[in-house]
């Protein structure tokens, strides 16, 4: 019994320091720098009304690169299929903000928005499309 009390005691005090660790990382634009590679998936619909049929999704993917200058300015290139037709290239130009606790947003215009989180210390991004259109997919740093 000794023994199964001491092995909970250790794996308390490392479950609880990992989770320091965590919440004491601290971000800031300059947490995104560099060059990242995307690939993204999602469901995209031709209208904003709420609630949609579901006949009304079309699936997308994509792949490409976007780049964070660290100031909190960011750009994107890609190539995009929608509905498994090739929906073209894209090239977009915005800013980003992010918060201490490693949250944060991007904008490249009215109908570009995103949430993201930042792990590993920027080494990689967590994305959602916050415009109405439901698109995940995680950034990895080059």
């Amino acid at each position: 019994m000794r023994t199964f009390r001491s092995i909970i005691i250790a794996v308390a005090l490392v479950i609880t320091s990992l989770g320091s660790a965590k919440a004491s990382e601290v971000c800031s634009v300059a947490t995104l720098h560099g060059t990242y590679a995307d690939n993204f998936w999602g469901l995209s619909t031709p209208t904003t009304q709420s609630p949609q049929p579901i006949t009304s999704f079309s699936p997308f993917e994509g792949n490409g690169m976007s780049f964070y200058d660290g100031s909190g300015h960011t750009t994107a290139e890609g190539t995009a299929s929608n509905g498994g037709l090739r929906a073209g290239h894209f090239k977009l130009k915005g800013t980003y903000r992010v918060n201490s606790d490693c949250t944060g947003s991007a904008n490249y215009g009215p109908n570009n928005r995103f949430d993201f989180v930042i792990l590993h210390g920027g080494q990689e991004i967590n994305i959602m499309e916050s415009d109405g259109t439901i698109a995940v997919w995680t950034s990895t740093r080059m």
